[in-house]
């Protein structure tokens, strides 16, 4: 086997690739080949090679087969004939192969305008320069790789055989990128009948065409020319001479203009002499010979020809061609700022920024997380004075939304976990006294049901014990384990917690448990929320229940902290309750980008010293000791005067016109939020015995108001895709995905359905109106509805994807980013703050 160049005699002197001409559809499959033309058998041969450029490939076996970037770059001139796309059965393209076909002046022969006719798709021209390779989308009406023609064509080189070889797979085509017409692969719906023609299932039908025609190729074909020919020559309005010699002259004319063969133009001419007889007897040799006479004076197939172009002008008028696409433009979420990780105080600042640097997670999610696990350390026992009669409890509920595969677990666990440590040492500290407690209530309880019976009996002494022990039981409280976190539970449950706990809980987690809970999930889609409406506001609960009781918690103080998927409060805001009560207003949203496609692998893991810095932080919190009131914040006067500017802004956003006019139930509560995170972050900052004995001061307060801007953002994002204002884009963006990577060029609502079954079963809606989006942003549009006239179910819409879309490698586009973020990029950015926090938080401890 010859493994050297050979001359490269059929190659055009001044063939090259364009690489960049050559359509995506094809560049992005992996069925890419090197060829060189060698000389096998006497014969130039185009023989392919793997990608390495070393190892022979095959058309039929994949594995030979490399990316197109991979025979780019090792294309080598001095080495390769070209590169070459390799059909397969798992793509959806044809190629057609047209050899011989173009003339020296440049213009097609006429077989090959047929035959573009038929395949208005992406052709190049050839290496040799004289053929014509097209590929289209559609699939050949035979089970074998391909069929070659050759009857009866008229080569463009009289040194090169002509021929129309058409195939489906087994096959690869050298690709130069030099186009031919539109650059871009379309869908041929007259594939079938292109074949049919070339190929006619009853070959002994089929008449030899005489000068490579296409349209003779078909008996049938053949027959209905052969009616139109005589209908053509009926028309005629002759007067005949001595003999008809003229009309028959005219009649042999109208045969040559019909292109019929020789016999069919004899069988025509007879036909119409039994309609309109000739003065005279034609023999069948006589009116051959007017046929020669003809074709010395009329245009071969001109007839036909403009019978064609009628046929075409009709078809287009009664079925008008699509428009041409536009540019696609791609469905993207609207942007939200990222967290502004500055305005944080040390060295929670520190721990935000290490922690998302290790999990390779946006700011938000440890941010927010973070503070609420301050927020929850010291809840109930300081309050700020946000105005004239105002307080405020510091307690939050948050919620950060991140689709799966995010890493929020990791980040939860390490927020929470000085929390854990506090709650684990207080019951080791207290569980045996609580134990004693406990056993000591018990047998006090079965004393006074044991003298509850003797004093029912009669005995008095009895009965005075029984009263005694009812009045000692009724003034001590069940003593319990101390309990600083609980996740998924109850809404019962929660009020006998914060009963047990002396009226403030921290309720938090990743999986979204509770939001199934307020909506219902133990209680027959009558969710309780009293408890999460009172424990946001720190307002008394009273409950008064025949089975479980009374429960009685003066300042109730819940902490929620939860990071979840979007889906767990999607549609929260359609239930008139969660949004009615105020519900849905309470919570500090995150919906941040994600940062799935461009995270760093193996980072650095937070520092000892900064994980010991954060916890050190939370158990100062924690140990803000409880009194009958709670300490009371106040504002300096640089923070009041901001905070006076901040309502005033937020009140216009509240207007009829303001920005907030469709959120007031959310932005009613968030100059109160500002002043909770004022009074979190001046407590953290604040590293003395008593922290609130300091007001607050200008700075803490303007770092507040800027996470309140940050919340707003973030709070219109997802209200809105909560009320559903902006899931058909979210449902959109699913679709755009996997339509990118469905790699054809259409498909069904019902493959989109089945796609998405989990996410569309039960909102068919929901699908219509993504759908609909894609349109509207030019990626889709509608195809005709097919009617197949056949009973049972009508078939599904189909719709076909715009060849010009690429979905965007970052579908968020978010381009709101702080300056180190924009300057360094994410991971660097990470790395470099975590260096820095660490150097500024040594010694905190």
């Amino acid at each position: 086997m010859a493994n050297d160049r050979q001359p490269q005699s059929s190659l055009h002197p001044d063939y090259t690739i364009d690489f960049d001409a050559i359509p995506t559809d094809l560049t992005q499959r992996k069925q890419w080949v090197l060829w060189r033309e060698e000389i096998r058998n006497g014969k130039p041969t185009k023989v392919p090679y793997q990608g390495d450029g070393k190892t022979e490939a095959k058309s039929n076996d994949p594995t030979t087969w490399s990316t197109f970037d991979d025979v780019k770059t090792t294309y080598d001139p001095k080495r390769d004939s070209g590169i070459g796309f390799v059909f397969s059965k798992d793509d959806p393209f044809f190629g057609v192969d047209l050899d011989s076909c173009i003339k020296v002046d440049g213009e097609l022969m006429p077989w090959a305008d047929d035959v573009r006719r038929y395949l208005p798709t992406y052709a190049e021209v050839s290496p040799s320069g004289t053929g014509l390779k097209l590929i289209g989308i559609g699939s050949l009406p035979t089970s074998q790789t391909g069929k070659t023609f050759t009857k009866g064509l008229e080569p463009a080189d009289p040194k090169k055989r002509p021929e129309i070889a058409m195939w489906q797979h087994g096959r690869y085509f050298a690709i130069t990128g030099n186009a031919w017409g539109t650059s871009t692969i379309y869908q041929c719906p007259r594939l079938p009948e292109l074949w049919g023609q070339l190929f006619p299932a009853k070959k002994a039908d089929q008449p030899k065409p005489s000068n490579g025609n296409l349209e003779r190729s078909s008996a049938s074909n053949n027959t209905d020319r052969v009616r139109l020919a005589v209908a053509a020559m009926c028309r005629m309005d002759m007067v005949d001479g001595n003999d008809g010699s003229r009309r028959l002259y005219a009649a042999a004319c109208r045969a040559v203009g019909w292109d019929l063969a020789d016999h069919d133009a004899v069988t025509a001419i007879q036909q119409y002499g039994a309609i309109h007889p000739f003065p005279k007897h034609w023999s069948g040799v006589d009116i051959l010979q007017r046929i020669r006479d003809a074709e010395t004076e009329a245009e071969r197939g001109a007839d036909l020809r403009e019978y064609h172009n009628w046929q075409k002008q009709k078809v287009a008028s009664e079925c008008p061609q699509p428009e041409a696409w536009s540019e696609p433009r791609t469905v993207v979420r609207p942007s939200v700022p990222v967290f502004p990780v500055d305005v944080l105080p040390d060295p929670l600042r520190s721990w935000v920024t290490a922690m998302a640097g290790a999990c390779q997670v946006p700011l938000d999610l440890p941010a927010m997380l973070g503070l609420a696990a301050c927020a929850g350390a010291c809840a109930r026992r300081v309050e700020v004075i946000a105005g004239r009669g105002w307080l405020e409890p510091i307690n939050l509920y948050v919620a950060c939304l991140l689709d799966p595969g995010n890493r929020k677990s990791a980040v939860f666990r390490s927020a929470i976990a000085p929390l854990r440590a506090i709650e684990r040492e207080l019951i080791e500290e207290a569980g045996p006294t609580i134990a004693r407690l406990q056993a000591d209530r018990r047998m006090k309880e079965a004393e006074q049901k044991e003298a509850e019976k003797k004093g029912a009996k009669g005995c008095s002494e009895s009965a005075h014990r029984a009263w005694e022990l009812a009045e000692e039981l009724a003034v001590e409280p069940m003593p319990a384990m101390p309990k600083l976190l609980v996740d998924d539970a109850t809404a019962e449950a929660i009020e006998m917690h914060l009963v047990s706990q002396g009226g403030r809980l921290i309720v938090a987690g990743c999986e979204g448990g509770l939001f199934d809970v307020m909506a219902g999930r133990y209680s027959k889609d009558a969710g309780n929320l009293d408890c999460f409406l009172k424990g946001h506001a720190g307002d008394d609960l009273r409950v008064d229940r025949v089975i479980r009781g009374s429960v009685a918690v003066d300042r109730c103080c819940l902490t929620l902290a939860y990071a979840v998927q979007p889906e767990v409060i999607r549609g929260m805001a359609q239930r008139p309750s969660f949004r009615g009560r105020g519900l849905i207003g309470r919570f500090l949203y995150a919906i941040p980008e994600t940062t799935l496609g461009r995270r760093k692998i193996n980072p650095e893991p937070v520092s000892p010293t900064i994980a010991a810095a954060y916890e050190s932080v939370v158990r100062r919190l924690a140990a803000i000791p409880e009194h009958d009131e709670p300490n009371l914040i106040g504002l300096s006067q640089d923070a009041q005067t901001l905070f006076d500017a901040w309502q005033a802004e937020v009140e216009k956003w509240l207007a009829d016109d303001g920005r907030l006019s469709e959120l007031r139930d959310w932005g009613g509560k968030l100059c109160g939020l500002t002043a909770r995170l004022a009074a979190i972050m001046h407590l953290i900052s604040q590293d003395r015995s008593e922290p609130w004995q300091m007001p607050i001061s200008g700075p803490i307060m303007q770092s507040a108001i800027d996470i309140g801007r940050w919340a707003t953002d973030h709070s219109e994002a997802v209200i809105a895709m909560m009320t559903g204002v902006s899931g058909p884009v979210d449902d959109a963006i699913y679709l755009q995905r996997w339509i990118s990577d469905l790699g054809k060029r259409e498909f069904s609502k019902r493959d989109a359905h089945q796609h998405g079954r989990s996410r569309f079963d039960s909102r068919l809606d929901a699908l219509n109106c993504a759908l609909e989006t894609l349109i509207d942003h030019g990626i889709i549009r509608a195809l005709p509805s097919e009617q197949s006239g056949n009973r049972g179910r009508p078939a599904s819409p189909k719709f076909e994807i715009n060849p010009k879309f690429r979905i965007a490698e970052n579908p968020t586009q978010n381009t709101q980013k702080t300056a180190s973020d924009r300057s360094l990029g994410i991971s660097e950015y990470f790395e470099d703050a975590s260096l820095q926090n660490e150097n500024r938080v040594q010694g905190v401890i």
